[in-house]
C-alpha cells in the first residue's frame, strides 16, 4: 500500500482582530480546491487497493467546513488538525503538494520524500505573486510537476510499479536537500556560546 500524503493550502483566512467571522480570500479557488479533494479520494478503480491518501492541512486555517461538505469519505482522510508534520512525513512514501507553497514543502524535501507539485488552479497560477512562482520554478528539474489529473494518475501508477522511477525522484530530492537545506555543518547555537564565553574569558 503506497502512502500518499496531500498537503493543502487554506483557500481563505479569518480577517485578524475583526469581531465577526470576516474572511479574505486567498490565491485559491474553492471549488477547484474541492474537486481536487474528491479526486484524490475517490482514485480510479485500479489504484483504490493500492494507495492510502491522508490530508495535512494548515493547522491554523483548516477549512474543516470544506471537508465536512464533501462528505465522510473524504473527512475520515483528513489527519488531525494539531497532528504534528514530521512523524506523518516519516510514514509516508509520497508526498503530493496541491497547489502549494509552504513550510512543509521544505520539510517534506529535508526528509528526502518523493514529491509532486500538482498545479491545476488557474486562479493559483495568476495570483500566487513572483516569490511564490520562482521558488517552484527553480525546484522544477527536482520536483515533478504536473497539471493534470491524467498525468497524476499515470505517474502514481508509474511510482507503484516501476522501482526505478521512485529511485530517480528520491535521488532528485535528495539532491536538494543536501545542496540547500542540510545545516549540519553549521556550529550549534551551544558551540557558539561556548566560544564567545571563551574569547570575554581570555580577554579578561
Amino acid at each position: 500500500m503506497l502512502k500518499v500524503l496531500i498537503l493543502l493550502n487554506p483557500t481563505t483566512k479569518s480577517y485578524p482582530g475583526a469581531k465577526k467571522p470576516l474572511i479574505y480570500p486567498l490565491s485559491k479557488d474553492i471549488k477547484t480546491q474541492m474537486n481536487t479533494i474528491l479526486n484524490f479520494s475517490f482514485p480510479p478503480e485500479d489504484l483504490k487497493e493500492k494507495i492510502s491518501i491522508k490530508y495535512k492541512v494548515h493547522p491554523n486555517y483548516s477549512e474543516l467546513e470544506l471537508f465536512n461538505a464533501l462528505g465522510e469519505d473524504v473527512l475520515k482522510d483528513l489527519l488531525p488538525t494539531d497532528a504534528e508534520l514530521q512523524p506523518v512525513l516519516d510514514q509516508a512514501d509520497l508526498v503530493i503538494g496541491v497547489n502549494y507553497i509552504g513550510s512543509a514543502l521544505v520539510h517534506a524535501l529535508k526528509c528526502e520524500k518523493p514529491y509532486i507539485s500538482f498545479i491545476n488552479d488557474d486562479f493559483f497560477k495568476k495570483h500566487s505573486g513572483k516569490e511564490k512562482t520562482s521558488i517552484l520554478n527553480s525546484l522544477s528539474d527536482s520536483i515533478v510537476t504536473i497539471n493534470t489529473y491524467h498525468e497524476l494518475w499515470d505517474i502514481v501508477r508509474s511510482f507503484i510499479t516501476d522501482p526505478a522511477l521512485a529511485e530517480e525522484m528520491k535521488r532528485d530530492v535528495s539532491v536538494i536537500a543536501k545542496e540547500y537545506l542540510d545545516n549540519s555543518s553549521y556550529p550549534t547555537i551551544g558551540s557558539i556560546l561556548e566560544e564567545l564565553l571563551k574569547g570575554e574569558k581570555d580577554w579578561r
